[in-house]
Protein backbone atom coordinates (compact mmCIF):
# COMPACT_ATOMS: atom_id res chain seq x y z
CA UNK A 1 0.00 0.00 0.00
CA UNK A 2 2.84 2.28 1.05
CA UNK A 3 5.20 1.57 -1.68
CA UNK A 4 6.95 4.82 -1.99
CA UNK A 5 6.51 6.69 1.36
CA UNK A 6 10.30 7.18 1.77
CA UNK A 7 9.80 9.13 -1.51
CA UNK A 8 6.86 11.54 -0.75
CA UNK A 9 9.04 12.05 2.77
CA UNK A 10 11.65 13.07 0.86
CA UNK A 11 9.31 15.71 -0.87
CA UNK A 12 7.61 17.10 1.94
CA UNK A 13 11.31 17.37 3.59
CA UNK A 14 12.70 19.17 0.49
CA UNK A 15 10.20 21.66 0.91
CA UNK A 16 10.84 22.90 3.97
CA UNK A 17 14.38 23.49 3.67
CA UNK A 18 16.13 26.61 2.91
CA UNK A 19 18.14 27.25 -0.03
CA UNK A 20 21.37 26.64 1.27
CA UNK A 21 19.99 23.41 2.86
CA UNK A 22 18.61 22.16 -0.59
CA UNK A 23 22.09 22.96 -2.13
CA UNK A 24 23.75 20.81 0.02
CA UNK A 25 20.94 17.94 -0.62
CA UNK A 26 21.72 18.41 -4.48
CA UNK A 27 25.95 18.54 -3.87
CA UNK A 28 25.52 15.19 -1.49
CA UNK A 29 24.78 11.94 -3.86
CA UNK A 30 23.36 10.95 -7.12
CA UNK A 31 19.78 10.14 -5.71
CA UNK A 32 19.47 13.25 -3.98
CA UNK A 33 19.92 15.49 -7.49
CA UNK A 34 17.13 12.94 -8.87
CA UNK A 35 15.13 13.89 -6.20
CA UNK A 36 15.25 17.75 -6.46
CA UNK A 37 15.39 17.60 -10.32
CA UNK A 38 11.82 15.69 -9.04
CA UNK A 39 11.01 18.40 -6.59
CA UNK A 40 11.48 21.31 -9.54
CA UNK A 41 8.79 19.30 -12.05
CA UNK A 42 6.40 19.06 -8.96
CA UNK A 43 6.62 22.53 -7.90
CA UNK A 44 6.47 23.89 -11.87
CA UNK A 45 3.32 21.58 -12.05
CA UNK A 46 2.00 22.52 -8.50
CA UNK A 47 2.15 26.28 -9.89
CA UNK A 48 0.20 26.14 -13.22
CA UNK A 49 -2.84 23.64 -11.76
CA UNK A 50 -3.31 26.44 -8.92
CA UNK A 51 -2.45 29.65 -11.37
CA UNK A 52 -0.01 30.73 -8.39
CA UNK A 53 1.95 33.41 -10.23
CA UNK A 54 5.86 33.47 -10.16
CA UNK A 55 7.42 36.07 -8.50
CA UNK A 56 10.66 36.85 -6.60
CA UNK A 57 9.38 35.60 -3.07
CA UNK A 58 8.02 32.20 -4.33
CA UNK A 59 11.07 31.96 -7.33
CA UNK A 60 14.17 31.39 -8.35
CA UNK A 61 15.21 33.53 -11.67
CA UNK A 62 17.31 32.67 -14.55
CA UNK A 63 19.68 35.73 -15.13
CA UNK A 64 20.79 35.67 -18.48
CA UNK A 65 24.46 36.85 -19.45
CA UNK A 66 24.53 40.39 -19.61
CA UNK A 67 27.71 43.09 -18.88
CA UNK A 68 25.32 44.60 -15.77
CA UNK A 69 27.03 42.09 -12.80
CA UNK A 70 29.52 43.41 -10.42
CA UNK A 71 31.63 40.26 -12.17
CA UNK A 72 30.36 39.96 -15.53
CA UNK A 73 28.92 36.20 -16.05
CA UNK A 74 30.18 34.42 -18.87
CA UNK A 75 26.81 31.92 -18.56
CA UNK A 76 23.60 32.31 -17.34
CA UNK A 77 22.82 32.28 -13.73
CA UNK A 78 20.13 30.43 -11.25
CA UNK A 79 19.37 33.40 -8.67
CA UNK A 80 17.36 33.90 -5.14
CA UNK A 81 16.11 37.61 -5.77
CA UNK A 82 16.59 39.12 -2.47
CA UNK A 83 15.55 42.84 -2.82
CA UNK A 84 14.57 45.12 -6.27
CA UNK A 85 14.62 48.47 -6.15
CA UNK A 86 14.90 51.34 -8.81
CA UNK A 87 18.10 51.93 -10.06
CA UNK A 88 19.34 55.26 -8.64
CA UNK A 89 21.25 55.77 -11.93
CA UNK A 90 19.54 54.53 -14.50
CA UNK A 91 16.09 55.45 -13.96
CA UNK A 92 14.57 52.92 -16.64
CA UNK A 93 16.35 49.83 -14.40
CA UNK A 94 15.43 47.88 -11.79
CA UNK A 95 18.41 47.16 -9.76
CA UNK A 96 18.34 43.69 -8.30
CA UNK A 97 20.58 41.89 -4.93
CA UNK A 98 20.49 38.33 -5.56
CA UNK A 99 22.53 34.97 -4.09
CA UNK A 100 24.17 33.44 -6.64
CA UNK A 101 23.24 29.56 -6.59
CA UNK A 102 24.79 27.96 -9.46
CA UNK A 103 28.26 28.90 -9.22
CA UNK A 104 29.52 28.61 -6.20
CA UNK A 105 32.23 30.97 -4.90
CA UNK A 106 35.15 29.81 -2.82
CA UNK A 107 35.32 31.50 0.44
CA UNK A 108 38.92 30.06 2.48
CA UNK A 109 38.25 26.19 1.29
CA UNK A 110 34.72 26.00 0.92
CA UNK A 111 32.42 26.24 -1.47
CA UNK A 112 29.65 28.75 -0.84
CA UNK A 113 26.91 30.97 -2.35
CA UNK A 114 27.58 34.77 -2.62
CA UNK A 115 25.74 37.53 -3.24
CA UNK A 116 25.66 39.75 -6.37
CA UNK A 117 23.66 42.37 -8.02
CA UNK A 118 22.87 44.10 -11.29
CA UNK A 119 20.49 46.28 -13.24
CA UNK A 120 17.88 45.24 -15.45
CA UNK A 121 15.20 46.42 -17.84
CA UNK A 122 12.44 44.11 -16.16
CA UNK A 123 11.61 40.56 -14.80
CA UNK A 124 10.48 38.25 -16.93
CA UNK A 125 7.69 36.12 -16.09
CA UNK A 126 9.08 33.46 -18.33
CA UNK A 127 12.78 33.43 -16.52
CA UNK A 128 11.29 32.61 -13.18
CA UNK A 129 11.42 28.92 -11.62
CA UNK A 130 9.08 27.87 -9.05
CA UNK A 131 10.85 26.77 -5.94
CA UNK A 132 8.66 27.93 -2.35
Amino acid sequence: MYKNLDYYIKMEILGYLDIGSFLNAVHTNKENLKLCNSYFKMKKNIFETEKIEKNHKNSLYILEKNGYTTNYCKENLIVKIVRICKSPREYDKLKIYFWVLCKMGIVGEKYTIYPDWCSVKRLESDRFIPFY
